[in-house]
């Protein structure tokens, strides 16, 4: 257990979580460790090293992937609540950008929470969504 706290506070320190790096990093820590390589371990893994999810939709925060999937969205593109929230699955990062007008803001919420001018449904007739 002391290889996969060391190795957790390896990839937050070097801020690779959610990284293709990360997931090199905790296939190689299972191969010289001879854990169980079974999806169930391979998440527990996971969840250590990735303490953060977040919704692309509304940049709701949460510490699993299945607290964030069972709660409904205030910002779901159906409608306020009409659906659940969805994983962001890009890396945690300190500016985040609109994939459809390149605008850039410090978090998930504030880039979701204004329109977007470029929005493939028309000039401002959607939120800004977050680019991988």
């Amino acid at each position: 257990m002391y290889f996969l706290e060391h190795l957790k506070n390896r990839l937050i320190n070097f801020n690779l979580q959610r990284h293709p790096l990360a997931e090199a990093t905790y296939n190689f820590a299972f191969l010289k460790t001879g854990m169980p390589k079974t999806e169930q371990s391979r998440q527990k893994v996971i969840q250590i090293i990735m303490a953060n999810f977040y919704c692309e939709y509304c940049g709701a925060k949460y510490s699993s992937v299945s607290s964030l999937t069972s709660g409904s969205c205030p910002k779901h593109p159906q409608g306020s609540h009409k659906g659940k929230h969805k994983l962001y699955e890009g890396s945690e990062k300190s500016q985040y950008t609109c994939k459809f007008c390149g605008a850039k803001y410090s978090s998930i919420s504030s880039l979701t929470s204004g329109s977007c001018p470029k929005h493939p449904d028309g000039s401002h007739k959607g939120k800004h969504a977050p680019a991988l």
